[in-house]
């Protein structure tokens, strides 16, 4: 693990497969702690199986702004450094 985003907050929308998961993990291995949302909750237990209790999974829909923001505010997040690399999904 190297230091590059140490202690920083990563908050990765559709991170339950594809390329969100490949950031978070990639994220992760740099130190980062994460916020991973995805409408799939099924999707969100198999990345939980894979990263561990550490990472804060939620299920929402990114298309709605304030799902992020409650979870955001609620863990504590908005005082920090939150950075948000990725914005993965399909449209309907």
């Amino acid at each position: 693990m190297t230091t590059l985003l140490k202690d920083d907050v990563v908050l990765i929308t559709g991170g339950g497969s594809g390329l969100g998961a490949g950031v978070a993990r990639h994220c992760l291995a740099e130190g980062a702690k994460l916020a991973i949302m995805d409408i799939s909750g099924a999707k969100l237990d198999s990345l939980r199986s894979e990263l561990g209790d550490e990472p804060l999974l939620f299920q929402g829909d990114a298309t709605c702004v304030t799902t992020g923001t409650i979870v955001a505010a609620d863990q504590g997040l908005m005082n920090r450094n939150v950075l948000t690399p990725v914005k993965a999904g399909t449209s309907k």
